[in-house]
């Protein structure tokens, strides 16, 4: 068997097989003999859609249609949902519909051929003869990801720390940040959230600092309240309730000298424990979608950043992601949980060592089943090149 990423089709000519045998093209959630799965099988003359529809469940089966001699079996995957097909020649308008099934089916399914007995006491050995086998996958559109930054409508991130563009005085100007993006002045500023439509409801301030710091909204009709703080670790927590219609939202920071540079403002509904790094709304608006690609030109501000060492990026780690791009390792969450290809692009002047590290990090972090690329395929200089987990265009 093959692995087959989402939807696609199969289709091979059943040439013979053993008298009460059968023989089928199949779709399983992994290869236990319990799995889920989906088999389009001819035995005795009649072919009928069976399936299971979850790991360790009964079988059902369509109802049979008819068939002699030679066969072309097709069994198409679209989403959740199996269709099974038979010809007589395997041509285009020839196709006669078996039936249909809804199977939960992993992102990366098994897909072949298989052959079984009748299950008699009696001992006899059974084959199936199959040619002109193909395997189609049917791709979908993918899409680039719009620039980050305290503006973005989508607000993708549950820390809204990672939009900030700029940490400001208390003047307005920009303030002194160090190696990891955080500010280093004592009292600054920053806008977390604008554009309008900013979500009503609690956000969570979360840092490590002195007992009189202070947190102050930028704009007025918002209350910020200390709702807890550690004397022993300056461990503190703030909540600020921010009313619908507001069109955008920040704080001021008073009073922070000696903090931890750990600041977390996290958006309505959400812990400061196993904090995701993506809203659900997000996640959910881009599952509706289904980009079969994800493409990162704009996320990882490549035709702006001027950086070549691959210590110099952005990590997790990093106060904000608006000033030297997404952290890889943000990005290649998102392309595992929408079950989409990562399209990489790599910064003009990344180093040979940048590449190689990202190619490294790529397919640690990738879905299990999927093909990360190789390094040297990424430094080929071409603007893209095509691999089996995405594609890597070096601008």
């Amino acid at each position: 068997m093959l692995t087959l990423r989402n939807d696609g089709e199969v289709t091979v000519k059943l040439n013979s097989v053993s008298a009460g045998a059968s023989a089928a093209v199949a779709f399983r959630n992994g290869l236990d003999s319990g799995a889920a799965f989906v088999a389009l099988s001819v035995s005795n003359g009649s072919a009928e859609l069976d399936y299971r529809t979850a790991a360790g469940g009964s079988i059902s089966s369509s109802a049979v249609t008819k068939v002699s001699g030679p066969t072309y079996l097709r069994l198409k995957r679209d989403g959740d949902s199996f269709a099974g097909y038979i010809s007589a020649t395997g041509a285009d308008d020839s196709w006669q519909l078996v039936g249909t099934a809804g199977v939960p089916m992993d992102i990366f399914a098994q897909v072949g051929f298989q052959v079984a007995g009748s299950g008699g006491t009696t001992r006899a050995v059974t084959a199936a003869s199959f040619s002109n086998p193909r395997v189609a996958t049917l791709l979908g559109m993918g899409g680039n990801l719009t620039k980050i930054y305290d503006s973005s409508s989508e607000r993708p991130f549950v820390d809204m720390v990672k939009l900030v563009s700029q940490w400001q005085l208390l003047t307005g100007k920009a303030a002194g940040v160090d190696a990891n993006g955080w500010p280093t002045t004592t009292d600054f500023q920053a806008t977390f959230g604008g554009g309008g439509s900013i979500a009503p409801g609690a956000y969570t301030i979360a840092f490590k600092g002195p007992a009189g710091a202070q947190v102050q909204s930028m704009r007025a009709g918002v209350g910020v309240t200390r709702a807890s703080y550690n004397a022993a670790t300056g461990d503190q927590v703030w909540l600020a309730n921010v009313p619908a219609g507001s069109p955008s939202v920040g704080f001021k920071f008073l009073n922070m000298g000696g903090w931890g540079k750990n600041l977390r403002v996290l958006q309505p509904g959400y812990s400061l424990v196993n904090t995701p790094i993506y809203t659900t709304r997000y996640l959910s608006f881009m599952k509706a979608l289904g980009p079969a690609s994800i493409r990162t030109m704009d996320w990882t501000l490549t035709n702006e950043v001027t950086l070549s060492n691959w210590s110099e990026r952005s990590t997790l780690n990093s106060a904000d992601w608006a000033k030297k791009g997404v952290a890889w390792e943000a990005i290649i969450e998102l392309a595992n949980q929408l079950g989409a290809n990562p399209y990489i692009n790599v910064p003009g002047r990344a180093s040979d060592d940048y590449v190689q590290q990202l190619a490294s990090s790529s397919r640690a972090s990738s879905a299990p089943t999927s093909t990360s690329t190789s390094s040297r395929a990424m430094r080929c200089g071409r603007r893209t090149s095509p691999t089996a987990s995405g594609t890597i265009s070096r601008r």
